[in-house]
């Protein structure tokens, strides 16, 4: 009777690898051109017999290798598992996107069909390649041999951090001395002026204005921007150290991330996007801080108070990074309510700082506030439902092109500055005001679709540029302070902005570097692979701001600018290690020893 189970059990397997290999090897069908009977039938047989042989071949290695580790995982953390690789299987072959055989290949099913089935074909073998590679890099052990696991030290700091204050400050040579935009000039006449406007946050111009007490020179701001995100990327590696991360990884990880252009540049800009970013990677070494010592680092005063000027400044360095900041608290308190107090004394610290700055402090410099972004928001759904007839912005809606290689995702060039003192009327029949805006609506949506859902979900873009990868271009715009670009290092200048003008605009290489999407979904991989490995879900909160972010500004009207979304570049290369992380070992809790040892030695 056994023995007639394990053949059941046996032939079921081998059903299941032979379904799993028809499904996700059907693109090798769909590829060959079958332009009759006689090629479709070869097909069809080259098809079904390969599939067959690496189902056997493959299910050999399956069994022996693969579902070892898979029957470790209990019942919950399976089911878990095979939902999450299948929603990843699904959500990538959607955004990735993957291509389509010629329509001529397959004329014995019409185009529909075929896309369907590439789409469920392309979404299992994702999804199963999802699954597998999660599931074996979260087995392998990476653990450090080391006698004593170390302590975060000022001397760590230096280690780390003074690698990084060299490389970007040969940037800084070369970008002398720092790079601005009109954006940074508007803020530098309100920082000179002492007439501020929160259109950009009046935060950032108030610490432009704190840097520049130094020395009057963009040169400073840029010095600090270097020297901020040197100690906050240190203060990772650090962390890695002391959970036992390889070495040879750490530096390596240390490398990449001070080397790629995109870093050595963009820190150099004088843009809000960057202490933005650097104060997200803050709250995202806090959250690591925070799981990997069970929720006990936040059990300390001077640190519930760094938590909760965190929070504060990512809130104020962007208008939509609120959404970080209140996300934040509410997932902090979800996933570790035991520490309920510390939490509370933060979020009392966030909202004094918060409400304190736009308060009083703005109040006592007359703070003007800006609806420019209310406006941009509010814009396209105010020429959907009030625009008069064959208008400028209704022959704008009806003229939008969105998949021709000739697509715009700014539509503002094309309007009057006057647009809506000409061409709105608000005073139309509301049912008037109905219809105009459901037969304009959909053009509308697809817009936003394809300008706004593109650059922080889409990996591959053919007709995408990425723009605002840092300011090389134009360097220092024009401007009435005397502030021009002179640069000490020209042929390396030349040399880094080539590369980047080249691999921003170039849409089959700005995906590989700088395409938020794919730096979004790196995290996501890295937060997949170490929740497995500890079995702990907490650790999907190295990948909440980014999402947070790409959810928020999916649903405002923006140009896509890299730059707005430089926090999920930042955070996805500096938790590229954890990939190599050992797994925690909750019965030691070495981690909580080692801050009670430091704290004693303070």
């Amino acid at each position: 009777m056994l023995n007639k189970n394990q053949k059941r059990m046996k032939a079921f397997k081998q059903f299941s690898y032979s379904l799993l290999a028809f499904i996700c090897l059907l693109p090798i069908f769909l590829w060959i051109n079958k332009s009759n009977f006689v090629s479709l039938f070869v097909s069809l047989f080259f098809y079904i017999t390969f599939s067959l042989i690496l189902t056997t071949r493959f299910g050999e290695i399956f069994s022996k290798h693969i579902l070892v580790q898979i029957n470790v995982l209990d019942k919950k953390w399976l089911l878990l598992w095979i939902g999450l690789s299948s929603f990843m299987g699904i959500w990538l072959t959607i955004n990735i996107p993957l291509p389509y055989p010629p329509l001529v290949f397959n004329n014995f099913l019409d185009s529909s069909s075929v896309k369907i089935l590439l789409f469920l074909s392309y979404s299992c073998l994702v999804g199963f390649s999802f699954f597998i590679s999660t599931i074996t890099i979260s087995k392998k052990n990476f653990q450090e041999k080391k006698e004593k696991l170390s302590n975060v030290s000022i001397k760590n700091w230096v280690k780390f951090s003074i690698p990084m204050i060299l490389i970007w400050s040969i940037y800084l040579l070369a970008f002398f001395p720092g790079m601005m935009s009109a954006d940074s000039f508007s803020q530098w006449n309100q920082m000179l002026t002492g007439v501020y406007v929160n259109h950009h946050p009046v935060i950032h111009t108030l610490f432009i204005w704190l840097f520049t007490r130094i020395y009057l020179s963009p040169f400073v701001v840029s010095l600090a921007q270097i020297l901020f995100m040197a100690i906050i990327a240190s203060l990772f590696f650090s962390l890695y150290e002391e959970i036992g991360v390889q070495k040879k990884l750490i530096w390596i990880g240390l490398a990449f991330f001070t080397l790629i252009p995109a870093n050595g540049t963009m820190v150099n800009t004088i843009w809000k996007d960057i202490p933005h970013g650097i104060a997200v990677m803050g709250i995202v070494y806090v959250f690591l801080r925070i799981i990997y010592s069970f929720g006990e680092w936040l059990n300390n005063r001077v640190k519930i108070l760094i938590f909760g000027f965190l929070l504060s400044i990512v809130s104020l360095m962007r208008h939509d990074g609120i959404v970080i900041g209140i996300g934040a608290l509410i997932l902090i308190l979800a996933f570790y309510p035991k520490i309920w107090k510390s939490w509370f004394i933060s979020f009392i610290f966030f909202m004094f700082f918060y409400f304190g700055i736009r308060g009083p402090l703005y109040s006592s410099i007359n703070v003007q506030e800006s609806k420019a972004l209310e406006d941009s928001s509010l814009s396209l759904y105010e020429m959907a439902a009030y625009s008069l007839p064959e208008s400028q912005p209704d022959q704008i809606i009806k003229n939008m092109e969105i998949w021709p290689p000739n697509w715009n995702c700014s539509i503002w060039s094309k309007l009057s500055p006057d647009w809506k003192k000409n061409s709105l009327d608000k005073s139309q029949a509301k049912i008037d005001v109905l219809k105009n805006f459901i037969k304009r609506i959909p053009k509308i949506l697809i817009y936003n679709y394809r300008c706004e859902r593109s650059l922080e979900f889409i990996v591959y873009d053919p007709y995408g540029e990425v723009r605002n990868a840092s300011h090389v271009e134009v360097l220092v715009d024009p401007n009435p302070f005397g502030i021009v670009h002179d640069s000490k290092l020209p042929q390396f200048r030349d040399l880094i902005a080539d590369f980047v003008i080249e691999t921003s605009y170039n849409p089959d290489l700005n995906w590989l570097f700088w395409r938020p999407a794919l730096f979004l979904y790196l995290t996501l991989f890295t937060s997949s692979i170490i929740i497995l490995r500890n079995r702990n879900f907490r650790f999907i909160l190295i990948v909440v701001p980014a999402l947070l972010q790409a959810i928020t500004l999916t649903m405002i009207f923006a140009a896509p600018n890299f730059r707005y979304y430089y926090a999920t570049y930042l955070v996805a290369l500096i938790t590229l290690p954890l990939i190599f992380s050992p797994k925690i070992n909750p019965e030691t809790k070495n981690l909580i020893e080692n801050e009670k040892t430091r704290l004693r030695n303070d």
